[in-house]
């Protein structure tokens, strides 16, 4: 028995009339990665500038103490100068209380320089931060 079927098809049926469910859940799925992409960055950009704000205002006002602090070693170094110039030319009444004097402000002017050093070390970490910080 010969099977000698002229209308026999075994090609594979088309599928024609399926909706592709896996290419719309793929782009449902890339816009949504996106979506959040971009809200993640541009909040985390708000922060950023937020804080890059705070930190130049902080900043500022760092510098304004700074420079009074620099201001006042440069007075207490004059002081010392013309006290130490009074001593040597004997201009003075007691000279063992001058000296004394002399020796006070000369501590309190290192005292100043250290406080100005720490406060430099912490304007300078500031600015890296905000070096940090910026694009």
């Amino acid at each position: 028995m010969s099977d000698s079927d002229p209308n026999l098809d075994l090609s594979e049926e088309p599928a024609g009339s399926s909706f592709p469910w896996k290419n719309v859940i793929l782009a449902v799925l890339a816009v949504a990665f996106l979506a959040a992409f971009w809200i993640w960055y541009s909040s985390s950009s708000q922060k950023s500038t937020a804080q890059i704000t705070a930190l130049e205002k902080e900043l500022d006002a760092d510098s304004a103490a700074l420079q009074a602090e620099k201001d006042k070693i440069l007075q207490l170094t004059q002081q010392l100068d013309k006290m130490k110039q009074d001593i040597l030319a004997e201009r003075v009444q007691d000279h063992k209380k001058a000296v004394a004097e002399y020796n006070k402000l000369a501590a309190q002017q290192r005292a100043e320089r250290e406080q100005y050093k720490a406060m430099a070390d912490q304007y300078n970490q500031k600015v890296s931060k905000l070096h940090e910080l910026q694009p």
